[in-house]
């Protein structure tokens, strides 16, 4: 369901699909795994940026690149903060890989990505 898009001129994998984009740079497709979210949660953040969201729904391929992230740990504006655990943010505290998705305001989806080990919570905020 989740999939990372890096263009890079010549980089090539066994295993990862390619293609051209329109300007001659290799699209190199590589499907994260949930190990992969797993580490500081600055790293996380950084490797993320750039990468594309991708959501199959039946015939269509949903998919969002990620232009902003944010590195939630200790952090008053976690919703976490102070390790406070509730029913909302609980999945926090879960093990690197779970989507953390809440309503913002009223108006905006917002999806994280759980980082750093179970018990430690710890999230990085993407912006598309």
């Amino acid at each position: 369901m989740w999939c990372s898009n890096r263009r890079t001129l010549g980089w090539r994998e066994n295993g990862h699909s390619r293609g051209l984009d329109p300007t001659g740079c290799v699209v190199v497709s590589v499907r994260l795994q949930r190990a992969d979210f797993s580490g500081p949660t600055s790293r996380v953040a950084r490797r993320l940026l750039g990468c594309f969201v991708c959501h199959r729904r039946q015939e269509e391929v949903w998919r969002g690149r990620i232009v902003e992230v944010e590195a939630y740990t200790d952090d008053d504006a976690s919703h976490a903060a102070a390790g406070k655990r509730t029913p909302r943010n609980g999945i926090m505290f879960g093990p690197p890989g779970l989507a953390y998705v809440y309503l913002s305001y009223s108006m905006h989806h917002s999806l994280n990505y759980v980082t750093e080990r179970a018990g430690q919570p710890a999230a990085e905020l993407n912006r598309r």
